[in-house]
């Protein structure tokens, strides 16, 4: 149950975190060694580029999950009543994107994986890169599936819940630095 639930609430959060990190930790050995040592790394920005990419494509289903995609909000700003409405209605226009971008995805799969065209610098095969494409789209899918789920349901909103585990862990914390 721990780690349904650390999936449900921290997977795309955790793994945006580490790609982030690498990045940093590559980009920043590339600059000690050109700088400090006249040499670069023939590898370090392919691997951060694809490190980013993954990013990117995980960050999709983390804003779903948040609720903080860039939306044009003009009509929902003069009309506050429109806000919901025009909400579900962009939901919807994004979920149909996700579901139509899941059959190019499989194919450029497909075919990367019967040619197994490898990076130039690293050699590592393209499908594993563009394989980002497929989980961040189905992600974002299962993601607006389980918010309308969770509204229909009148279940808690997972915001709510990250927020009232935050207050709790304050709590337990303050109340060690009482017992100290």
């Amino acid at each position: 149950m721990k780690f349904w639930k650390w999936l449900d609430t921290k997977f795309e959060e955790t793994f945006m975190a580490i790609s982030l990190w690498a990045i940093v930790a590559v980009m920043g050995a590339q600059v000690i060694m050109r700088y400090l040592f006249g040499n670069s790394l023939s590898w370090s920005e392919e691997i951060s580029r694809y490190f980013f990419i993954w990013f990117t494509f995980l960050g999709i289903s983390y804003a779903v999950r948040n609720n903080s995609h860039i939306r044009i909000d003009i009509l929902e700003s003069t009309f506050p009543k429109l806000k919901k409405p025009m909400e579900i209605i962009g939901d919807i226009f994004f979920f149909a994107f996700c579901v139509y971008m899941i059959r190019p995805s499989i194919t450029t799969l497909q075919g990367l994986y019967r040619t197994w065209q490898t990076s130039p610098a690293m050699e590592i095969p393209m499908f594993f890169v563009y394989l980002s494409l497929l989980v961040g789209f189905i992600l974002a899918i299962l993601r607006l599936l389980q918010k309308y789920y969770m509204m229909i349901f009148n279940k808690k909103d997972i915001a709510e819940e990250l927020h009232a585990q935050t207050e709790e862990t304050i709590e337990v914390l303050d109340v060690m630095k009482e017992e100290n």
